[in-house]
């Protein structure tokens, strides 16, 4: 029953159209899609998405949404994506119409990748993963957990990649139980565990990966632990097919 679409999220606009810039919405209708941005992006928007009508406002980027709009029909939009200003900016003013959210539309589409798509993710990991191996390379002994994470992410730019997929992670010993640990000036020494996690961007595409590595000797109850772990993940890895229950 939608017969007009607004995507305003940066990654539902690109899945939607290949335009990569950001500050700018799609409006989808049956008979012609209208990327509305502005003057920063025309040439861009010309390279990336050339069979799309582009539409370049000079003002706010709700009032140039709104006039794309059809007087008629039901408009839908991602009410966790669009945010309550622009929902308001958009609908100001209409004598007919309405709007209906319409919870995670594209993002579905978007759970089922192309076979481009999955190229673009081995590409990622690719990436990531030489990144890793050259930055482990370099003597780590007096390296800071913040400076091992910059060598990641220069490593990551030179193999291919826009940047980094998140905030690169590297913690040692006992700050590796931080989930989302910032990395500081705590140095790297002999006997250490670290936890690396990181991921590289490459295009729109991005990888995670976590990695722990011991600068010296395990001791017995660690050893086991990692055991345990990696019997658990042989496990799943060999069971793992389409069809098979993630839970008991």
């Amino acid at each position: 029953g939608i017969s007009t679409y607004v995507a305003t999220s940066n990654e539902d606009v690109f899945y939607l159209s290949a335009f990569s810039g950001e500050d700018s919405a799609l409006v989808v209708t049956p008979a012609e899609t209208t990327l509305v941005t502005d003057r920063r992006f025309e040439e861009q928007a010309g390279k990336e998405c050339p069979r799309i009508r582009v539409v370049l406002r000079e003002g706010a980027l709700a009032d140039a949404v709104r006039r794309e709009l059809p007087k008629k029909g039901k408009i839908g939009y991602d009410p966790e994506t669009m945010t309550v200003s622009m929902l308001q900016g958009i609908s100001a003013a209409r004598r007919s119409g309405r709007f209906e959210g319409v919870p995670e539309a594209v993002r579905i589409m978007r759970q089922v990748k192309s076979p481009r798509e999955i190229r673009a993710l081995e590409k990622a990991c690719r990436v990531a993963v030489s990144a890793f191996r050259k930055a482990v390379r370099r003597p780590a002994d007096g390296t800071t957990e913040r400076q091992f994470a910059g060598r990641l992410e220069t490593e990551m730019r030179a193999a291919g990649a826009r940047g980094s997929a998140f905030e690169t992670i590297v913690l040692v010993d006992e700050r590796a139980s931080l989930p989302h640990g910032r990395p500081t000036a705590r140095t790297i020494r002999p006997g250490a565990g670290v936890l690396v996690d990181w991921g590289a961007r490459v295009g729109a595409y991005n990888s995670d990966l976590t990695r722990v590595l011991a600068l010296g000797t395990l001791n017995r109850t660690v050893r086991g632990l990692y055991k345990l772990v990696q019997d658990a993940q042989d496990r799943a890895i060999e069971r793992i097919k389409p069809g098979v229950r993630a839970s008991s």
